[in-house]
């Protein structure tokens, strides 16, 4: 039961801006996922907290990692997807 609560959970705030940058960095990458330490190195955390992060996200059905050779790639999913597009609908709303 608590695996299945966990993944309902949304993603902490760091493993949100996780997902936006990984979003990012892929969308100018051509599609070509960044490294953890390129990723890492962008949000000024070490490439191990990203893994942590990473193995959260997967958990909870917000990316998938599928290993390519010695390298690995990770894609982000429509749940993934769904906590990006809120964060920018919240942002983008309007102060009162």
């Amino acid at each position: 039961e608590l695996r299945s609560k966990s993944l309902q959970l949304s993603p902490t705030p760091r493993s949100l801006a996780i997902l936006v940058k990984l979003k990012q960095m892929t969308d100018l990458a051509g599609g070509l996922a960044p490294t953890q330490r390129a990723l890492g190195d962008a949000l000024g955390i070490a490439a191990p907290t990203v893994c942590q992060h990473f193995d959260t996200l997967e958990e909870r059905g917000c990316i998938v990692r599928a290993q390519a050779g010695h390298t690995g790639n990770v894609m982000l999913t429509e749940r993934g997807l769904s906590f990006i597009s809120a964060r920018s609908r919240s942002e983008s709303r309007p102060t009162l």
